[in-house]
């Protein structure tokens, strides 16, 4: 069993097109399944421009793991405080706004990643989930 993150990789890496679906105004539960069923390739909930409930992206996030389908997060910001939180909902990954240097990448990876790789701490509902948080 592949995760969604995996697949989505996957098919990035081939030469077939990739279409997904960014949700700005509208998102619910059942929005996952339409996308999976109508051939989508991901979905990206966009809380740069949307107002989501943490709850509803935790729970997209949620549906997109147990049906194998990506479901990405776009960030309001890059700041650590803003990607770690968001990384706590469970994304299979997360689309950067604005991101103009290295260092903010680095910056970045590092909220994303646990030590000894980078400085982020499990926690959130995106864990439940995750089978060891070593």
């Amino acid at each position: 069993m592949l995760l969604p993150g995996k697949i989505l990789k996957t098919r990035l890496a081939s030469d077939e097109p990739v279409i997904g679906m960014m949700a700005t105004d509208h998102a619910w539960p059942h929005l996952v399944e339409i996308c999976q069923h109508a051939g989508l390739d991901y979905l990206i909930i966009d809380r740069e421009h949307g107002s989501f409930s943490d709850e509803l992206v935790a729970h997209l996030c949620q549906i997109g793991r147990l049906t194998q389908f990506p479901v990405l997060v776009r960030a309001i910001s890059s700041e650590t405080s803003i990607i770690r939180r968001l990384i706590d909902l469970g994304p299979c990954g997360i689309l950067l706004p604005n991101v103009a240097t290295t260092q903010e990448l680095d910056q970045v990876e590092a909220a994303i990643q646990m030590p000894p790789r980078g400085n982020r701490r499990p926690g959130g509902m995106g864990n439940y989930w995750m089978r060891d948080v070593h």
